[in-house]
């Protein structure tokens, strides 16, 4: 499926990877007014380029390149403000990429939303950024403005993404719980929501959280009532409180529907939010997780920062195959560290593979800016399927300096 990926070159912090269509694939990117940043497009060689707002992103051709299956286009940014770059072929628009410019993610806003309590935040300013600033169906009756967003757990955290997976449909929903409120300013209610994961028995757990930004204290009051009734599962609360949901029709309906068979007893997916917490913390992941797909010698799996993480590349270079790591976060629980667990083991293996067919018996596995976990872990690795003793320094940079070893090819595939 089309996607778009980050570069290797490309700065970390302005990526948001969410995994959604593909392992590696990113939803939206920042950049500075005046500044460049390179994307990269999965599949979209003969897919048309856009960006729906000339004044934010210049359309000006994107200095298209292409490697292969990868497109790699340069978004050139005029002025701030949010817009998204659209592919598609024909009429129809295939994917998309949201673009903020000027905007700078917070570490504030990331520790409140992981706590889900937003005191002393701007939310006018904070829900600009939520789906472009577009809010959903305003209050009934009333003049107040409704934002959503989708968050995912990733490990322990809770990061943004731009949505379930395409096409699956959810194997549970909790009831909605209000999870914040400052009268007569803000109500923010979240709800649970759980996919399946195709071919495995794990899933991916997310939450739809909508900010109201209520008119006056009245209709503050009308809204914390509807979110309370909600809670109860009352499903004429749930249709007013939800509102701004309705941009996803699809799962809006499905939601509609399961409150209606509730009311008649029948069997739902719809689980209490208390119920639907738990199960977050203690589904038990497969004891034996199979590696994520390797596309072009590239895997994207985590944000990058938590539990769970890998990006990392097979590069074929002039001196022999290296195994890149640009982010990695093994440690923690859960089906998704081990994912990326298989899938680093997965890569070393591919790495092996692709030397022995370079007639090589030794591969490179550098860690960039690796702090004293990995060079430990490289160095494990060395002692056990490699040359003892390899371990090289690079040289210093912003951060940690790079760290090298070297992996024998037979000791690697006879594991």
């Amino acid at each position: 499926m089309a996607h778009f990926f980050k570069p290797d070159a490309g700065d970390p912090a302005a990526y948001d990877v969410d995994g959604r269509l593909a392992p590696n694939s990113v939803w939206r990117v920042r950049i500075a007014p005046g500044s460049t940043l390179q994307i990269g497009l999965w599949g979209g060689q003969k897919l048309w380029v856009r960006s729906t707002n000339d004044g934010v992103v210049r359309n000006n051709g994107f200095s298209k390149t292409t490697q292969g299956d990868l497109t790699f286009l340069t978004l050139t940014a005029a002025a701030a403000g949010d817009c998204k770059i659209e592919t598609g072929e024909g009429p129809g628009v295939w994917v998309t990429l949201e673009v903020e410019v000027g905007a700078t993610p917070t570490a504030t806003l990331n520790t409140a939303t992981q706590l889900g309590t937003y005191s002393g935040f701007n939310a006018a300013a904070t829900v600009k950024h939520f789906h472009q600033g577009k809010e959903g169906i305003d209050l009934l009756g009333g003049l107040s403005h409704g934002y959503m967003r989708w968050l995912e757990f990733s490990g322990q955290n809770v990061i943004e993404s731009s949505g379930p997976p395409p096409a699956v449909k959810p194997s549970k929903a909790s009831q909605p719980w209000t999870t914040y409120t400052e009268r007569p300013k803000l109500v923010v209610v979240r709800q649970g929501w759980t996919f399946p994961v195709a071919g495995s028995s794990s899933v991916r757990n997310f939450m739809l959280e909508i900010w109201w930004l209520p008119y006056d204290d009245t209709e503050y009051q009308v809204l914390a009532g509807h979110a309370t009734r909600a809670e109860a599962g009352d499903k004429i609360g749930w249709g007013i409180i939800m509102r701004p949901f309705a941009g996803d029709l699809i799962l809006y309906n499905q939601m509609a529907q399961e409150l209606a068979a509730a009311a008649i007893a029948a069997a739902t997916i719809i689980v209490s939010a208390a119920i639907w917490k738990l199960s977050t913390r203690s589904s038990t992941p497969s004891t034996k997780a199979a590696p994520a797909p390797i596309q072009n010698g590239m895997v994207r799996l985590g944000p990058g920062n938590a539990p769970g993480s890998l990006w990392a590349s097979i590069q074929k270079t002039a001196k022999g195959v290296v195994y890149r790591i640009d982010m990695i976060f093994l440690q923690g629980e859960g089906q998704g560290v081990e994912t990326a667990r298989a899938t680093h083991r997965e890569m070393i293996r591919v790495s092996a593979t692709e030397a022995k067919a370079q007639g090589q018996s030794t591969f490179q596995m550098i860690g960039k800016q690796a702090n004293p976990n990995f060079v430990r872990h490289a160095d494990d690795l060395a002692r056990q399927i490699g040359v003892p003793g390899s371990g090289k320094v690079g040289p210093a940079g912003a951060g940690f300096p790079d760290y090298e070893v070297t992996l024998d090819v037979a000791k690697t595939l006879a594991k």
